[in-house]
């Protein structure tokens, strides 16, 4: 079974969904508290799959967040901020998958769609801005911004139907990928209030997948071979290989850059050989 685990630096801890199918994490905030979701059994009866949040130093202390629907219900949680307020998705009563917030007092709030029937929040900064996906009433995925007025807001396309979420800063800067006029899938940046398209390394396509508050931007980009290569952006520069920038990594090893933190450690994909 896939059971989830943190990292504290040293060593990997157990997080004690002992019973459970499966249980996965995906984000931990500066207090320690990471969320993720947690799938029962297949003796429970409930079928129930639970948005959760664990301490590193308590990591058998599982917190349920709560669904939209109650005991029986379905969520996760995607994102932390620093205030420990989660924010993920759930199914709701009619069945539909619905962006939510979880807060600290146990109450799951439906965030709402771009007119569509359905949504995810996939992330949430210090100041309560969250970023996500919805469909509109046309059935195309957009990312949008939702602010403290509690309005969604449909971020744009780089001229083609959708546009795909996968990070936000503290500043509110969200990147992912959109389709363009020509219908190919480019690495995108939202920021002062504008989508703006971020290039590739000479290929077809790109997706940014992570950026640090200092606006520096990791992903995923063809080169002209058609290869997938991780790539690296800094502001006001064009975006670059970085297996180029690393001379200890085979320029054939790394295949995508996930994440980014302040102190701009990389966290990426890759093969050499057969590992």
């Amino acid at each position: 079974t896939q059971q989830s685990a943190l990292f504290d630096g040293t060593n990997w801890v157990r997080t004690g969904f002992s019973r459970s199918a499966s249980s996965t994490l995906f984000d931990i905030n500066e207090n320690h508290f990471a969320v993720g979701l947690n799938l029962p059994p297949d003796e429970d009866p409930s079928n129930s799959v639970f948005a959760v949040r664990v301490h590193r130093d308590a990591p058998f202390d599982i917190f349920s967040l709560g669904t939209l629907t109650g005991e029986h219900g379905t969520a996760k949680a995607r994102s932390i901020n620093n205030l420990n307020i989660a924010v993920g998705d759930s199914l709701n009563a009619a069945g539909k998958l619905r962006a939510v917030r979880f807060e600290t007092n146990g109450t799951v709030t439906d965030l709402g769609t771009l007119g569509g029937d359905t949504s995810t929040a996939i992330a949430i900064n210090d100041d309560g801005v969250i970023a996500g996906e919805s469909k509109n009433s046309a059935g195309q995925i957009r990312g949008f911004i939702l602010g403290d007025d509690g309005i969604m807001r449909d971020i744009g396309t780089l001229g083609g139907g959708e546009t795909f979420v996968t990070a936000m800063n503290r500043h509110g800067a969200i990147v992912g990928q959109s389709v363009t006029e020509t219908g190919a899938l480019e690495a995108s940046v939202f920021a002062n209030e504008e989508l703006q398209p971020l290039g590739t390394l000479g290929g077809t396509e790109s997706s940014a997948h992570g950026i640090n508050d200092a606006g520096v931007i990791v992903g995923s980009s063809r080169k002209a071979n058609g290869a997938l290569t991780a790539f690296i952006k800094f502001p006001r520069q064009a975006m670059q290989d970085l297996a180029s920038l690393i001379p200890s990594i085979h320029q054939d090893a790394l295949i995508s850059a996930r994440a980014i933190n302040n102190r701009g450690s990389i966290i990426a994909d890759g093969s050499y050989g057969s590992h």
